[in-house]
């Protein structure tokens, strides 16, 4: 007659077959919040940049608008220099991604058009992507990975 059950042979591989399929997973799905950090920072970005433009047109306040951007932040503000702006106005957007490239675009008050073009690029310590954020001379605002 056959003894029923398992043999320690088979609850070892049983547990290491589950253990190596859980890690798989884990590595996985671990890069899922830093690539929404980053998607999240880039849309703000762009949405705050492009804000400032319309704002600069409408002569919001009288005055020019600018976008900030910092590791910690994105800040939209009022005024020509993120130096001298009026914080009262500041509406900031807290990011966790590393910025390069240029860090301050200001636009003309009544044109909408930004003082300096260039292109900012937001990236992630732990993701190998980065997301690219520019302003043309004309105002246009665009994005590419």
């Amino acid at each position: 007659m056959k003894k029923r059950g398992f043999s320690l042979l088979e609850i070892v591989l049983a547990v290491a077959l589950v253990t190596l399929v859980f890690s798989g997973a884990m590595f996985a799905f671990e890069s899922i919040p830093a690539q929404h950090d980053l998607s999240d920072a880039a849309r703000a970005g762009e949405t705050l940049l492009w804000l400032a433009s319309a704002r600069a047109r409408a002569m919001s306040e009288d005055d020019s608008w600018g976008v900030h951007f910092a590791n910690d932040a994105i800040t939209l503000y009022k005024g020509t220099s993120f130096a001298s702006r009026d914080t009262s106005f500041d509406e900031r957007i807290s990011v966790f991604v590393t910025v390069s490239g240029t860090t301050d675009y200001v636009f003309s008050k009544g044109t909408g058009y930004p003082l300096s073009v260039g292109e900012t690029t937001l990236s992630s310590d732990s993701l190998v992507e980065s997301r690219t954020i520019s302003a043309s001379a004309y105002g246009a605002i665009s994005s590419r990975i």
